[in-house]
């Protein structure tokens, strides 16, 4: 593996793909800030086994993020191949799209033993407010709660399906204001954290402690994100496929489900 040091080597190894101008695949869609904090802490690799195929790599504690950008299907099938027998790296990947669009790429996946650990499903609402509940309790975040927030992220989401944040990351959603908490007696006990970026509103996690989840929590703060994003024009959400209880909630209030699904597999 290649150790990216700049951006450009990102949109090269993507430009140099694409000029094959065939069936382009791909489940790699880069944000700048993002990747190029990842350059900067020297976690993101490139691979190219093949011609017209490169593998992105986020290096993480014992597994890494793969992407890939492929000038077709089949060539994405060669690399793999290759990767499967010549890497001993272990990966978690996510395939994001129609049903119909990402069966064929779930499938050679599974073929070189890659398993299906979990399946999400994108809901969104036409944005519009729920009348908030005033709760001295909630409040938006400070920098001096980021590490609380990472650390209840990595003990109650599972990290080779959630893509969970760096503290950096974390810090800066704090800094733009994106991130709503609810807590007593000096610990945090719930949170919401979420984007915007143009006329679109991101619900990225929502959380209550599980010893607090009976006290209607998660409802104030989702009323909370909801009245900060009320402008937006939509809102968007990915659940998981077989969570039947959140989706219940979900649909409550205005979330509808969307042809858009993200299986995520593992080696």
């Amino acid at each position: 593996m290649e150790l990216i040091t700049h951006y450009d080597d990102v949109l090269y190894g993507i430009k140099t793909v694409r000029d094959f101008k065939e069936g382009y695949v791909t489940n790699f869609y880069p944000d700048k800030a993002q990747i190029c904090l990842w350059i900067h802490l020297k976690i993101f690799f490139k691979l190219e086994l093949t011609e017209g195929v490169v593998f992105f790599l986020k290096k993480n504690s014992d597994f890494c993020n793969f992407y890939f950008c492929s000038k077709s299907l089949e060539s994405l099938e060669n690399a793999i191949s290759i990767f499967h027998n010549s890497q001993h790296i272990k990966v978690s990947v996510d395939i994001i799209g129609s049903k119909q669009m990402i069966h064929s790429i779930v499938n050679l996946m599974g073929y070189y033993d890659f398993k299906i650990i979990r399946k999400l499903t994108r809901m969104t609402r036409a944005a519009s407010s729920f009348s908030e509940v005033a709760d001295e309790h909630m409040t938006i975040a400070t920098k001096t709660h980021a590490s609380e927030i990472e650390i209840l992220l990595y003990e109650y989401f599972d990290p080779y399906s959630e893509q969970l944040p760096l503290i950096q990351e974390i810090e800066s959603w704090i800094k733009n204001k994106r991130v709503i908490i609810y807590s007593e007696n000096s610990k945090v006990i719930g949170f919401i954290i979420f984007d915007l970026f143009g006329a679109k509103s991101y619900l990225r996690y929502w959380f209550v402690h599980p010893e607090f989840r009976d006290r209607k929590i998660g409802s104030k703060l989702l009323r909370k994100f909801f009245k900060i994003c009320e402008k937006s024009k939509k809102q968007v959400f990915w659940v998981v496929d077989d969570n039947v209880n959140a989706i219940n909630k979900y649909e409550y209030y205005g979330f509808k489900a969307e042809p858009m699904h993200d299986y995520v597999l593992i080696n």
